[in-house]
């Protein structure tokens, strides 16, 4: 199984706050002691270091580069592939889809990811899922 990693996941994992905190980590954990495949783009990875500093601090960003990000297998967004999602959410014409969340639909289905792990109501618009627990943690 391929799991995306999206970036509401990433902030929901470190923020104790954020309502999915606990379905989050508990997935994280899940994913990572089953050796998941799990992807994520560097647009995420700059988006989400990006949040975490300005609401944590360099200390938390340091973390999630230290233990988080090493876990991922990154993939590197290419000239062509910003270009095209730009297209994308030009065409779309809506305010509310962003470049990083085009990016990562075109990045699952290139990767051929079976599950996204996302809080992000635009995932789940376009059909992509959570993966499910572990025995263990349902």
């Amino acid at each position: 199984m391929k799991v995306f990693i999206d970036t509401s996941a990433l902030i929901s994992i470190i923020d104790q706050d954020q309502p999915a905190h606990v379905e989050a980590s508990a997935l994280w954990e899940s994913l990572c002691e089953a050796h998941e495949g799990l992807l994520t783009s560097n647009y995420v990875l700059v988006e989400t270091f990006a949040i975490v500093q300005k609401r944590f601090g360099l200390s938390v960003a340091r973390a999630l580069h230290e233990r988080i990000a090493p876990v991922l297998q990154v993939v590197w967004v290419t000239p062509e592939l910003h270009d095209r999602a730009w297209g994308h959410v030009l065409a779309e014409g809506s305010r509310q889809l962003s470049l990083i969340d085009t990016v990562s639909f075109d990045i699952i289905e290139r990767e051929e990811a079976t599950h996204v792990l996302s809080f992000d109501k635009h995932f789940v618009d376009r059909g992509f899922r959570l993966p499910p627990l572990t025995n263990s943690r349902q």
